[in-house]
């Protein structure tokens, strides 16, 4: 291996290399490992280069490591504080660049998310000198910005994609510190909190994407006749004994929550197994291309927990194919104890809890807020928890866009209303109740009306609830 490295780190780099390592992040494409020498900590991330295309590509471009260990010296250079870089190695064979090294200096600091009393004035004249030597961080979340809580220093961490150019100008500044705060309570402007609402949309679908890739969470797995998608980190006995056998565990001493001829959901040993089939034939040969729908339902879940809206937590999916048609699919997901379903709740003869209908609005409300329009979710795709908790089941009839208008509102209200206009368990103070909590949860002051509505007084439902 070729090293670069500092001149009063040479003596320390075999014995950095030698002592047992400590695994910090671990990925198919990186390793990350704390190595402590001397009462001095050090971190050692290995980069892996695997396939021949990806080695072909790194005849145009620099390797990862390398990448780091330029931007972190022009990083000194400009006087931004960042970890502090001691040697870089890349091992080139015959067939080409298969990995790359970067040993960094440890610094005691802890992520920014997790400074219990944040001196949030620091954090801004840190991003302001940044902005000003014409440093941006187009990734600047909490992960990549360390904090020492003692001292309140900061140091970037994680620089390779880093841009160097002149000072920026105010639109981007404000950009960079809407993205910052996606991932901490950052005290924003009024125009800069604008901004981070709409990056949020952007953002987060396409973080949402990893659920799909293999990395450290996520990654393919062969179970029986199956390749399965799981989440490693929650992926148990349990789930490999559903995965071996998904059909066999459906109909073996299974409890339904619905059982229909496209749709198939139980519950066994604390999970939620689902199999889908297209519903129609059309659906088939969409499915060739977009994804069969738990593959769609997995991903779409991951999202809808990214962003902190209650939904059962995905673990695996699985698709059966015929011909390069998914005819069949499966996904697995965390079970809610004792949980039941909110049309079986509404079948019955006393009326709702407050809180369910609360905590259901409030579901709603969150789903229009970022852009869900929950117009065909029906009471068997939610599940109510013993504590009276909400969670969206099923959520493939979900479609994401801008967040909902207050006319494209009204319409999925009413057209909720007239599903459970009959139920013995909703009455008008149960609708009060919903109306209420939704306003709240979306800070609308009024409960929002159709084109046909708007204009009319005092008749209608929505009316007779007081500001608050």
């Amino acid at each position: 291996m070729r090293w670069t490295l500092r001149s009063e780190f040479e003596p320390l780099l075999d014995a950095v290399l030698t002592c047992p390592p400590t695994i910090v992040r671990e990925s198919p494409v990186r390793t990350v490992a704390l190595h402590r020498v001397n009462d001095t900590s050090y971190y050692v991330k290995r980069y892996f280069v695997r396939g021949a295309l990806q080695r072909l590509l790194l005849l145009l471009r620099k390797p990862a490591a390398e990448k780091q260990w330029e931007a972190a010296l022009m990083l000194e250079n400009l006087g931004v504080p960042c970890v502090r870089p001691l040697a870089c190695g890349i091992r080139r064979p015959a067939q080409g660049i298969v990995e790359s090294v970067l040993i960094t200096e440890g610094f005691a600091g802890v992520p920014l998310s997790e400074w219990t009393a944040p001196d949030w004035p620091a954090v801004f004249r840190f991003l302001d000198h940044m902005h000003d030597s014409g440093v941006l961080q187009p990734d600047l979340h909490a992960g990549n910005l360390l904090v020492c809580p003692e001292t309140a220093e900061l140091r970037l961490v994680d620089v390779g994609h880093v841009r160097f150019g002149r000072p920026l100008r105010r639109s981007e500044r404000l950009e960079n510190i809407a993205f910052l705060g996606l991932s901490v309570p950052l005290p924003m402007s009024p125009e800069a909190w604008r901004l981070s609402r709409e990056l949020r949309q952007f953002v987060y679908l396409h973080r949402s994407k990893r659920c799909l890739k293999h990395n450290r969470e996520f990654a393919p797995l062969r179970i029986g006749s199956l390749v399965w998608h799981v989440r490693s980190t929650l992926f148990d006995e349990h789930g490999r004994r559903v995965a071996e056998d998904p059909d066999r565990s459906l109909e073996a001493g299974n409890q339904f929550l619905v059982n229909e001829p496209a749709t198939t959901i139980g519950y066994r040993d604390g999970l939620l197994v689902q199999r889908l089939r297209p519903r129609r034939g059309v659906e088939l040969i969409r499915d060739r291309f977009r994804g069969s729908r738990a593959r769609r339902c997995y991903r779409r879940a991951y999202h809808l927990e990214l962003l902190g809206i209650p939904v059962l937590r995905p673990l695996a999916f699985a698709d059966r194919k015929k011909a390069g048609f998914p005819v069949c699919s499966y996904w697995v997901s965390q079970g809610i104890p004792e949980a039941r379903t909110l049309v079986g709740m509404l079948k019955e003869r006393v009326p709702l809890d407050r809180s369910v209908v609360r905590n259901l609005a409030q579901l709603i409300g969150k789903l229009h807020d970022e852009g869900f329009s929950a117009q065909d979710v029906e009471p068997t795709s939610v599940l109510v928890g013993p504590d009276n908790a909400v969670y969206l089941m099923d959520p493939d009839r979900l479609h994401f866009a801008d967040p909902i208008r207050e006319s494209a509102a009204a319409v999925e209200l009413s057209r909720l209303a007239r599903k459970v206009v009959i139920a013995p368990a909703v009455g008008r103070l149960e609708r009060l109740v919903f109306l209420r909590a939704y306003c709240r949860t979306r800070g609308l002051r009024r409960v929002p009306r159709g084109p046909r509505e708007r204009g009319r007084r005092g008749h209608t439902e929505s009316t007779m609830i007081s500001p608050w």
